[in-house]
């Protein structure tokens, strides 16, 4: 049986946690697997009444959702970088294939459109984030 502690906000097993907080009480396995597919769904578990864990949904500050958003352009950003060096690296040895300077194209158009997202107007339902190349 699986127990669910408000104070630390963590679950616990008797099977295989040997310090179990006092204030953690049992959750049964369905309850818990609903818990944990609501977390991948980007919910939150917090303690509810009688410490019993329940789902909420994530609310951020502005700045938070800047700072998320900023973080996955940034993650954008490297992946472009990563595909354009070598890409660059063929064209500027002149030896790059036709298919080469077409990805190239395409990839640093991408990382134009990326650069000009501005992520401070809003959350990311508003944002309009540019499709990678293939």
């Amino acid at each position: 049986m699986k127990k669910y502690s408000p104070s630390t906000n963590a679950f616990y097993d008797a099977d295989i946690n040997q310090s179990i907080p006092s204030d953690a009480t049992e959750i049964t396995d369905d309850e818990w697997s609903s818990l944990l597919a609501g977390q991948c769904e980007g919910m939150v578990i917090v303690a509810g009444p009688g410490g019993k864990p329940l789902l909420t949904e994530l609310v951020l500050s502005e700045e938070e959702k800047f700072a998320q958003l900023e973080a996955k352009k940034r993650e954008l950003r490297i992946v472009a970088d990563d595909v354009i060096t070598p890409l660059q690296d063929a064209v500027t040895l002149g030896i790059a294939t036709d298919d080469e300077n077409a990805s190239l194209k395409a990839w640093m158009t991408y990382r134009v459109l990326l650069n000009r997202l501005d992520t401070k107007s809003g959350g990311s339902s508003e944002i309009i984030w540019p499709e990678q190349p293939a």
